[in-house]
């Protein structure tokens, strides 16, 4: 059996951020358009994401309503769908 790479466990942290973000963040700098975050919940990956990269525009899709309302409360530029 094989293991997985720790710098993309949610776990892992460099200096307290949390490796796939900074690399996913890295990956779209300079960029613009348009991102879906499927699952979202609450949508944090998906607000981190337009904290950092000028011009994103956010889709959130989840099941629950209350997570996605809550997530349009922290973000009001955040499409959700349920």
């Amino acid at each position: 059996s094989g293991t997985a790479d720790p710098s993309w466990e949610p776990e892992s942290a460099v200096r307290g951020q949390n490796v796939a973000l900074v690399r996913a963040l890295s990956a779209l700098r300079g960029r613009s358009g348009r991102t879906l975050e499927v699952g979202a919940g609450t949508a944090r990956f998906l607000r981190a994401l337009r904290l950092r990269v000028s011009g994103l525009e956010g889709h959130a899709c989840d099941l629950s309503r209350p997570a996605l309302e809550r997530a349009r409360r922290h973000d009001s530029g955040v499409n959700v769908t349920q």
